[in-house]
């Protein structure tokens, strides 16, 4: 029983976190949109882990259902109205994995500016490499990764140290051979 209301509650608050962005205006920046998404996601999987950790001791079975939730409300097409000049709508679709991709990018281009200090960039690392373990679609991930991987090594100065320190994060995670292109 606890093992489904877990799972319900997770999959409710995950709705709400997509709707937040399906209901973003398309005037809205996209980088505080795909933002607010990730922190979101990252709030509540900390804001669970606590909890479980304070009521339950980490029960495995709790453990399981929380990953279950999870892999499953990430793993959707996230799709968002945008209104083009002359009142044109579209429909913008985006994977977790182009949206992580995208956050990811802006960290190492320090974007946000939110976080200075080294330490604190490397927690953030680790939380982010969470999500990515639970994407269904890491292939999908790898590709839009070494996209902006290229055109960030060909268009700015790179923070060297964060961006090996996340090819060993997912070099743990995935294998070296996962690893070997951006690298």
């Amino acid at each position: 029983v606890m093992q489904r209301e877990l799972t319900s509650y997770v999959e409710g608050k995950g709705k709400e976190i997509w709707d937040l962005y399906s209901g973003a205006e398309g005037s809205t920046d996209a980088k505080s949109v795909e933002k607010s998404l990730v922190d979101g996601c990252l709030a509540l999987f900390k804001e669970i882990g606590d909890w479980l950790s304070r009521q339950f001791e980490n029960h495995p079975l709790l453990q399981e259902a929380r990953k279950n939730a999870f892999e499953k409300f990430i793993n959707v097409t996230l799709v968002r109205t945008e209104t083009l000049p002359g009142d044109k709508k579209v429909e913008k679709k985006a994977t977790i994995s182009e949206v992580l991709t995208n956050y990811l990018d802006s960290v190492m281009k320090n974007e946000f500016k939110d976080i200075t200090d080294p330490e604190q960039e490397l927690e953030r690392l680790d939380k982010l490499c969470v999500l990515f373990s639970h994407l269904r679609e890491k292939d999908v991930f790898q590709e839009y990764y070494k996209a902006k991987l290229a055109k960030r090594l060909l268009q700015t100065t790179p923070n060297d140290d964060l961006e090996k320190a996340l090819l060993e994060k997912l070099q743990r995670l995935m294998g070296k051979s996962f690893t070997h292109k951006m690298e």
